[in-house]
Protein backbone atom coordinates (compact mmCIF):
# COMPACT_ATOMS: atom_id res chain seq x y z
CA UNK A 1 0.00 0.00 0.00
CA UNK A 2 0.75 3.61 -0.65
CA UNK A 3 1.83 5.28 1.98
CA UNK A 4 0.60 9.42 2.16
CA UNK A 5 4.37 10.52 2.14
CA UNK A 6 5.30 8.31 -0.96
CA UNK A 7 2.25 9.50 -2.84
CA UNK A 8 3.89 13.62 -1.45
CA UNK A 9 6.81 12.44 -2.83
CA UNK A 10 5.56 11.37 -6.51
CA UNK A 11 3.29 14.29 -6.68
CA UNK A 12 5.77 16.91 -6.15
CA UNK A 13 8.31 15.07 -8.67
CA UNK A 14 4.89 14.59 -11.05
CA UNK A 15 4.63 18.17 -10.96
CA UNK A 16 8.31 19.44 -11.53
CA UNK A 17 8.08 17.37 -15.17
CA UNK A 18 4.82 18.93 -16.22
CA UNK A 19 6.61 22.53 -15.15
CA UNK A 20 9.79 21.22 -17.13
CA UNK A 21 7.89 20.53 -20.18
CA UNK A 22 5.53 23.71 -20.06
CA UNK A 23 8.59 25.53 -20.03
CA UNK A 24 10.08 23.66 -22.83
CA UNK A 25 7.21 24.61 -25.00
CA UNK A 26 6.84 28.18 -23.88
CA UNK A 27 10.83 28.25 -25.14
CA UNK A 28 10.20 26.44 -28.35
CA UNK A 29 6.97 28.76 -29.28
CA UNK A 30 9.61 31.84 -28.46
CA UNK A 31 12.28 30.35 -30.81
CA UNK A 32 10.05 29.69 -33.56
CA UNK A 33 8.48 33.01 -33.43
CA UNK A 34 11.74 34.70 -32.91
CA UNK A 35 13.03 32.23 -36.27
CA UNK A 36 9.46 33.38 -38.44
CA UNK A 37 10.07 37.40 -37.52
CA UNK A 38 13.85 38.12 -37.07
CA UNK A 39 16.02 39.37 -39.72
CA UNK A 40 18.69 36.59 -40.56
CA UNK A 41 21.57 38.70 -38.86
CA UNK A 42 20.10 38.00 -35.36
CA UNK A 43 19.48 34.03 -35.86
CA UNK A 44 22.16 31.23 -35.42
CA UNK A 45 22.45 29.43 -38.81
CA UNK A 46 20.56 26.70 -37.73
CA UNK A 47 17.46 28.45 -37.36
CA UNK A 48 18.21 30.26 -40.95
CA UNK A 49 18.79 26.66 -42.28
CA UNK A 50 15.81 25.25 -40.82
CA UNK A 51 13.24 27.96 -41.81
CA UNK A 52 15.11 27.98 -45.08
CA UNK A 53 13.96 24.78 -45.44
CA UNK A 54 10.64 24.96 -44.52
CA UNK A 55 9.83 27.85 -47.02
CA UNK A 56 11.08 25.10 -49.54
CA UNK A 57 8.77 21.99 -48.61
CA UNK A 58 5.31 22.48 -50.44
CA UNK A 59 2.50 22.35 -48.10
CA UNK A 60 0.77 18.97 -48.83
CA UNK A 61 -1.86 19.43 -46.30
CA UNK A 62 -4.82 20.73 -48.95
Amino acid sequence: MTTPAQLKRKYRSYMKMYGSMLCDLADSEDTVLKMIHSKDEDLSPILIAVRDYIKKVPNTSF
